[in-house]
């Protein structure tokens, strides 16, 4: 059993970087979690979260910047060079996420009567939640798709750049950057201004909306561009940028702006990417661990990817398929309900915990990792190689 479940370890992996990702998926699974709570700890555990989704935006966008930098930087430019680059990309994401959301759709045909295929297969093509929030089906898959769309959208917009405008790629890539940011903020203050009245469905039609988000992942660009240009300056600044996003983090949590609307609506998600932008020049730095803490946070990390696409289906299941009100009434328990009900919940925390982790160890295991390495084989390889000419 144990060697079942064994992750090996890439001693490649950049720690720091894996604490923030583990972190963001923890972050996740409480939000998640939290209706197996008993109210009073559901409370707290609220205000402790921090916005999870958010994190993950920008060290996506951080790396896949770093990605894109360094091929622009190193190769000759060409159609090919940006297909070979998607198709990397899709073989690290879209698996997992069609295998998902096929065993959604079975499940949901077979036990759901009410349930129309026709009307989520826009699903399959990221277009679920263009400009609104998605349907309750599948709903975490919302950020998933604003991730495709960033795969998508910023390498294009950049090649679109570099071959019409002639300008350089550094430039290029500044240039994206501010576009992304500016527009994208432009958008939610236009969204905010048409609302007749504040109500916290029109917060989550732009919190989980594509042209709501795109730029939360533009803060994590910016610091593969400072990183790859502007080295000297972020190892130089990286104590004084972690000690500022600590201090923006803190704000949040202690003064919060619930309230005003158009800070929630409108600036929320660019103060919340921009605290964790601060936090990357150091824990990009942080290249390997030890110890227990190192290698807890470091297999969260490698599954967190299956962690994101299972664990609130899993949240779902138990909620639905564990009658404790049957239990409770088999085993005639002798304890107040009060404490009855706490208990059952716990236990369901404890399952949703369990199985969650349990089931993304699997599917990593036997499957994410199997597809990343079909990514490499010798056909994509040739593929990519035709059209990466050195410059």
């Amino acid at each position: 059993m144990k060697n079942i479940l064994k992750i090996e370890i890439n001693k490649n992996r950049v720690f720091g970087l894996d604490i923030l990702r583990a972190f963001a998926i923890i972050f996740v699974m409480l939000t998640h979690g939290a209706n197996f709570l008993p109210k009073e700890l559901a409370a707290l555990n609220k205000k402790l979260l921090f916005d999870g989704v958010g994190i993950f935006f920008v060290l996506s966008g951080f790396l896949i910047g770093g990605i894109l930098i360094k091929l622009l930087e190193s190769y000759h430019i060409n159609k090919g060079l940006l297909f070979g680059f998607w198709i990397k990309r899709w073989f690290r994401t879209l698996p997992n996420y069609y295998l998902v959301l096929t065993i959604l759709f079975i499940i949901s045909i077979i036990f759901n009567s009410s349930f129309d295929p026709l009307k989520y297969l826009n699903y399959f093509l990221f277009l679920q939640n263009v400009s609104e929030a998605p349907l309750s089906f599948f709903s975490e898959s919302w950020s998933l798709s604003i991730e495709e769309w960033f795969y998508i959208s910023i390498p294009l917009l950049i090649f679109i750049l570099l071959k019409i405008f002639k300008i350089s790629v550094k430039t290029s890539i500044l240039v994206s950057i501010i576009s992304i940011i500016f527009s994208i903020t432009l958008y939610r203050y236009i969204y905010y201004l048409k609302l007749d009245d504040y109500t916290y469905e029109n917060f989550e039609q732009i919190r989980y909306a594509i042209l709501g988000r795109l730029d939360s992942l533009m803060y994590g660009v910016l610091g593969a561009y400072l990183y790859y240009y502007k080295n000297n300056f972020w190892n130089k600044n990286k104590l004084l940028f972690l000690i500022t996003g600590i201090c923006l983090i803190l704000i949040f949590y202690i003064f919060p702006l619930d309230s005003n609307y158009i800070f929630r609506i409108v600036f929320s998600f660019s103060l919340t990417s921009f605290s964790i932008f601060l936090l990357l020049p150091y824990f990009n730095s942080i290249k390997t661990g030890k110890g227990i803490f190192y290698k807890i946070l470091t297999h969260i990390s490698l599954i967190s990817y299956s962690l994101y696409l299972l664990n609130l289906q899993i949240s779902y299941v138990l909620e639905h398929c564990i009658n404790w009100n049957k239990f409770i009434i088999l085993y005639n328990t002798y304890i107040s309900d009060k404490y009855t009900w706490a208990i059952a919940l716990l236990i369901n925390y404890i399952l949703f915990w369990g199985f969650s982790i349990l089931l993304s160890i699997l599917l990593y295991k036997y499957y994410e990792i199997p597809m990343m390495q079909l990514r490499d084989h010798k056909i994509i390889q040739n593929f990519t190689k035709k059209y990466m000419i050195k410059k």
